[in-house]
C-alpha cells in the first residue's frame, strides 16, 4: 500500500504470482493428467503442423492422422520388443534347469568347505531366525495382504486416469489453437508478445530436454551393447536396450543388473567376466555423469555448469526427482527472464 493510499500494481503482481505458486502446489495432483495430456500435445503438435503444410488443410483430420500413425508406430514397436523379450524368457525357461543345477552344485561345494563347528553354529541361528519369523508372520502377511489389496484396488483408478489422460491427450490435439486463444484472452493485449515469448521458450526448452535425454540414453545403449558383445554375453542387443531404460534411474540403474551378475560370476570364479561387468557399470555411470549436463547445456541453450548447478541444487532439496525438476525450472527462469521478468539487479 503506498502512501495516498492506492494499491502498488507492482505488488498486485507479486501477490497474485504467489497466490498461483500456492494454489498450483496444492492443485497439481488433481491437474496432472491434463498437465500429461497438454504436454503430449505440446509435443505432437510439430508434426501436425507439418502434416498439414504436407496439403492437410483440415486441422481435425492433420491431428487424427498423426495421432493414428504414433499410435501404430507406438503398436508396432511394441509388439516386436514385447514378442522379442517373450521368445527370450521362453529360452531362459528351457535354460533353467541346468542354472538352478550349477547353482546347486555351486551350494554344495560351498557348504562341503565350511567347518563344522562354523555350520553348526549357522544353523542355530538359521533356526532361531526362522522361529522369531514364523512368531512375526500373521502380522507380516497381514501387512503384506493389505499392500496386495491396496495395490489392487488403485489399479481400477490408473486404469481410469490413463484412458482420461488420453481422452485429453486427443481433444487438447484436436483443439490445440482455440485453446490457445482462449487462453490469450485472460491476459490484455499488450501481454500476448510477452507471452509468445515465454510459450515458445518453454517449447524448445522442452524440445531440447527430451532430445537430449533422447541423445544420452542412445550414447549409453551403444556404450552397454559394445561393453556386452566384448564380454560375449547373449541377448546382448535386448540386455542394451533394458540397461539403458534403467539407467535412466539415479542412483539404481543399470547397476540394479550389472552388480549382482557381476559378483555372481565372480563368486563362480569368471574372474575375467566379473571384472568386466563392473568396468561396464563403472564406464556408463562416469559416462552419463559426465555427458548429461554438456548435452543438455547444448539442447537447452545453456551452459554445463548452470545445468550442473540446477541438477546438484535440485537433489539437494527434492532427492532424485530433484535432478529432472532442477533443469526444468531453470528452463521456466530462463523463458520469463526472456520476457522481461525477473530483470533486478543487486545494488551496493
Amino acid at each position: 500500500m503506498s502512501g495516498n493510499g492506492v494499491w502498488n500494481p507492482s505488488w498486485t503482481r507479486w501477490v497474485w504470482g504467489l497466490a498461483l505458486v500456492i494454489g498450483g502446489y496444492f492443485l497439481f495432483p488433481y491437474f496432472l493428467p491434463f498437465l500429461i495430456a497438454l504436454l503430449l500435445a505440446v509435443l505432437i503438435e510439430p508434426l501436425i503442423q507439418a502434416i498439414q503444410k504436407m496439403g492437410v488443410k483440415s486441422r481435425v483430420a492433420a491431428a487424427w492422422i498423426a495421432i493414428g500413425g504414433l499410435a501404430l508406430l507406438l503398436g508396432a514397436v511394441t509388439y516386436f520388443v514385447v514378442a522379442r523379450i517373450f521368445v527370450e524368457l521362453v529360452e531362459i525357461y528351457q535354460k533353467a534347469p541346468q542354472y538352478i543345477s550349477d547353482l546347486e552344485t555351486w551350494i554344495s561345494g560351498w557348504i562341503q568347505a565350511i567347518p563344522p563347528e562354523t555350520l553348526n553354529a549357522v544353523q542355530e541361528n538359521f533356526t532361531r531366525s526362522l522361529s522369531g519369523w514364523l512368531t512375526n508372520s500373521n502380522g507380516l502377511v497381514g501387512r503384506s495382504a493389505s499392500a496386495f489389496v491396496n495395490f489392487a484396488s488403485a489399479v481400477p483408478g490408473m486404469i481410469i486416469l490413463s484412458l482420461l489422460t488420453i481422452l485429453a491427450f486427443v481433444l487438447i490435439s484436436l483443439h490445440l489453437p482455440q485453446l490457445k486463444a482462449q487462453f490469450y484472452r485472460w491476459f490484455a493485449p499488450e501481454s500476448h508478445e510477452k507471452l509468445d515469448i515465454i510459450i515458445s521458450e518453454l517449447n524448445k526448452g522442452l524440445i531440447g530436454y527430451i532430445r537430449g535425454q533422447v541423445l544420452i540414453s542412445f550414447i549409453i545403449f551403444v556404450l552397454t551393447l559394445i561393453g556386452l558383445l566384448l564380454l560375449r554375453v547373449p541377448y546382448a542387443l535386448a540386455l542394451a536396450a533394458v540397461l539403458a531404460v534403467l539407467d535412466f534411474l539415479p542412483f539404481l540403474g543399470s547397476g540394479l543388473i550389472l552388480i549382482p551378475w557381476a559378483i555372481w560370476v565372480l563368486v563362480k570364479e569368471q574372474i575375467f567376466f566379473g571384472i568386466g561387468l563392473i568396468v561396464l557399470y563403472v564406464a556408463i555411470t562416469l559416462l552419463r555423469r559426465i555427458i548429461e549436463p554438456k548435452v543438455l547445456g547444448d539442447s537447452l541453450g545453456m551452459s554445463t555448469l548452470t545445468i550442473l548447478i540446477s541438477m546438484v541444487l535440485g537433489f539437494s532439496f527434492m532427492g532424485v526427482l530433484g535432478l529432472l525438476v532442477g533443469p526444468a525450472l531453470v528452463v521456466v527462469y530462463k523463458a520469463f527472464r526472456k520476457a522481461g521478468f525477473f530483470q533486478f539487479q543487486i545494488r551496493l
